[in-house]
């Protein structure tokens, strides 16, 4: 019988060796990019790892698996996982961009107008993500729009809030 054992115990050691990894850090996010404030949810995709530390990039840290993050100011943010196995370790980097709100600036050409007059809206927003920009406009009656600088006639007479 031990001879079997030896034999049995060497053909495992020989062709089924253990394999040894290394370790890999990854993660993704939900958000690298947005208006202020914005918060970032952090996917980890490491293999291999025990422990993990970040660097959120807006002086926080955290040794947490999937941690979460709110950017505040607008700026640029490096995000630092560190993942470790034993003395074995990875780190992967991605930057987070946080944009300005959006300053929201218009005009009327008249704010006093009879019933049936036109009245020209001039749009200055200003900032925030680059691209194209919406609008959203409310006239107060229920009717809006979405173009940049709208004409607009309220059919009755009133005072409106425009939005």
């Amino acid at each position: 019988m031990p001879r079997i054992f030896y034999i049995l115990f060497f053909t495992l050691i020989t062709f089924c060796p253990t394999v040894s990894r290394g370790v890999t850090a990854g993660f993704s996010v939900d958000n690298a990019s947005g208006c202020t404030p914005l918060i970032v949810h952090f996917t980890n995709t490491s293999s291999d790892a025990v422990t993990y530390s970040w660097n959120l990039g807006n002086s926080t840290f955290s040794s947490l698996s999937d941690p979460s993050a709110a950017y505040i100011t607008a700026g640029t943010y490096t995000v630092t996982l560190t993942a470790f196995n034993g003395a074995a370790s990875s780190t992967y980097s991605m930057v987070v961009t946080v944009y300005p709100l959006p300053v929201v600036s218009f005009a009327a050409d008249d704010t006093t107008v009879c019933p049936g007059l036109p009245v020209t809206f001039s749009n200055s927003t200003s900032g925030g993500t680059p691209g194209p920009v919406t609008y959203s406009w409310n006239f107060g009656d229920g009717s809006t729009s979405t173009l940049a600088a709208p004409v607009y006639t309220h059919p009755s007479p009133g005072f409106y809030t425009i939005t």
